[in-house]
């Protein structure tokens, strides 16, 4: 007879997904569960022959709406989130955390960003099986009645600029790793006066998480460019991607906790970025509050510009701060309410994550 595995946690307990199978011992998975699973290798098999050549052949440019983060959480600590997206969000961060999904949930983001701009986010995820989670997202970013001026400089109307991100993805696990995959689809339109255009593409991610202790977790994500075909026929992308990410859970005592986060980002073209972040958490029974810091997008190297090493760090870091409260009553759902506050040279941004585990 097959025993039952043991559930061990492995990360911070505002995450009460984040958990491990006993890899030791032996799991027999029903039928409905093979065929799952061989479905979900089939379909991400599939699809990396279609995100591969896109991966290879993946030039420069520049969508914005797919550069912002999701998660007052992740954002609260620098953006460094690779490692640890097992919830909603990881359909965006790392597909692959979607195996590690054990409720159902769903998360809705709101950032307050100045010169009448608008950003929200939404997201959900599902547990088809014990290995497989599923799950979607939504970025949508709007400005309105932004001024043009003509060679005469004078006014002649105002710039309306909408973007959505559509985001569909899975995550399988296998022992100590899982794999995940995910598409995405971009829309972004642009309203002038006598002037109307559209451009729309598709693009994808592929991630994958290895767990090789329950101390320690690497992630790694390859996004493919991103094509924009717009109505005049000329085109824009966003650029091939990388990024890698180690995340380091210390017990500190029985009711705290601390974790370290570290992601290295590398876009084709462009400059080596990295991502570091911190979040020491207090946990009071199945409620739990937590603190969180980090450095968003310390560049690393210059691409041949003459600017000293000190310089480019000091100039180009962006402090994060965040909070986080997770209310887990009996017999019920868990609710939890992010907030992060990120520094930039724009000004200060704040933004505000609702989660809700059923």
């Amino acid at each position: 007879m097959v025993g039952k595995p043991q559930i061990t946690k492995w990360a911070n307990p505002l995450r009460s997904n984040l958990r491990f199978q006993d890899l030791d011992l032996p799991r027999r998975n029903p039928p409905s569960t093979t065929r799952l699973r061989s479905s979900f290798i089939c379909l991400l098999w599939t699809l990396s022959l279609f995100l591969l050549p896109a991966l290879v052949f993946a030039g420069t440019g520049a969508l914005p709406l797919l550069r912002h983060g999701k998660n007052a959480r992740a954002l609260g600590m620098g953006g460094a989130y690779v490692a640890v997206a097992s919830d909603a969000t990881g359909v965006y961060w790392n597909p692959s955390g979607l195996a590690y999904v054990r409720q159902p949930g769903i998360t809705f983001t709101n950032r307050l960003q100045n010169l009448g701009t608008r950003l929200i986010d939404m997201a959900f995820a599902v547990s088809a099986s014990s290995r497989l989670g599923l799950g979607g997202a939504m970025l949508y970013y709007t400005v309105d009645d932004v001024p043009v001026i003509d060679t005469q400089a004078q006014n002649i109307g105002g710039l309306t600029e909408k973007q959505i991100a559509l985001f569909a993805g899975g995550g399988y696990r296998i022992d100590k790793t899982s794999l995940g995959v995910a598409l995405r689809y971009a829309s972004h339109q642009l309203k002038m006066p006598e002037m109307q255009t559209e451009g729309t593409g598709l693009g994808g991610s592929l991630g994958i998480l290895y767990t090789p202790t329950k101390a320690l977790r690497v992630g790694v994500v390859l996004d493919s460019k991103l094509v924009l075909q717009w109505d005049d026929q000329h085109t824009d992308a966003s650029p091939f991607g990388l990024r890698i990410g180690v995340a380091y859970h210390a017990v500190l005592d029985l009711n705290t906790s601390l974790n370290l986060l570290c992601d290295i980002e590398q876009n084709h073209q462009l400059p080596l970025k990295m991502h570091l972040g911190t979040e020491f958490v207090i946990q009071d029974g199945p409620h739990a509050f937590a603190l969180r810091a980090g450095l968003r997008d310390i560049l690393l190297e210059t691409r041949g510009a003459d600017i000293a090493s000190g310089i480019l760090v000091s100039t180009t870091i962006k402090p994060t701060f965040g909070l986080g409260f997770r209310w887990h009553p009996p017999e019920s759902g868990s609710l939890r309410v992010d907030y992060a506050l990120n520094l930039e040279a724009v000004g200060i941004r704040s933004i505000i994550s609702l989660a809700y585990d059923f």
